[in-house]
């Protein structure tokens, strides 16, 4: 099965004589705004056949005879066969307007959702979709994040806060997060700042034992980097 994939990085994205990541291994680019066609090679891996004229081959490499080219999956985005999930950003839905417009949202058929600071609402719309069966993923789900106001809490603070609130549901007798629900931890202008490497370098201890406790101790999922704003290329070399 074939897949149409484009690169990532305005750099463009290395091809290489074998699915292995080498330097020496690299013998053309995909470039930026450029498409090819692609079939799964196998885990992380894309096969593309070298015909295509949208390759760029590395000097006297380009004389060799070959059929196809590998490709990391990380370093291409897929255009074909990819399914987006649009989704509603609500700040205490229930004690405004937006709690109306989100269950009116719900019942049109809209299954992603964030939600700021109302733990029973972001409960009550888990529960809804897992009486539909749905998972969390590309069919449903929703992210919660706690406005902390520029507060430095801890990672620990945060994992505390979700411990204590309706996020929490008990399966087979153990107490864990609502596997419909995945937390973040400060947003993007908080207190460490997103956009650039130095910022995520400051950032990645937080976001590293923040994730640990909700994972390891919370059975729960974090929605690591992930801001109001939007979130950093973190494939980008500059990054």
């Amino acid at each position: 099965m074939r897949i149409r994939i484009t690169p990532i990085s305005p750099r463009g994205a290395n091809m290489r004589l074998t699915p292995e990541i080498r330097e020496n291994n690299i013998i053309a680019v995909l470039p930026h705004g450029a498409m090819a066609q692609a079939e799964p090679e196998r885990t992380n891996w894309l096969r593309v056949p070298i015909a295509q004229s949208d390759l760029v081959l590395h000097g006297a490499r380009a004389r060799l005879t070959l059929q196809h080219l590998y490709i990391h999956r990380t370093a291409v985005r897929v255009l074909a066969q990819q399914r987006v999930g649009i989704g509603l950003h609500l700040l205490n839905p229930q004690a405004s307007d937006a709690g109306r417009v989100a269950l009116q949202a719900y019942e049109a058929g809209m299954r992603h959702f964030t939600i700021i600071d109302d733990t029973d609402f972001a409960r009550a719309l888990a529960d809804r979709m897992a009486a539909e069966g749905l998972t969390f993923g590309r069919d449903a789900g929703v992210v919660f994040r706690w406005w902390v106001d520029g507060n430095p809490y801890t990672p620990k603070q945060f994992a505390d806060y979700f411990a204590g609130t309706s996020l929490m549901v008990v399966e087979r007798g153990e107490r864990k997060m609502h596997p419909l629900i995945a937390v973040v931890g400060h947003n993007e202008a908080d207190v460490y700042g997103c956009w650039s490497a130095e910022h995520l370098r400051h950032r990645m201890p937080f976001e590293r034992e923040l994730a640990q406790r909700v994972i390891g101790d919370l059975g729960g999922r974090y929605a690591m980097v992930s801001f109001a704003t939007g979130n950093p290329d973190i494939l980008s070399p500059d990054l």
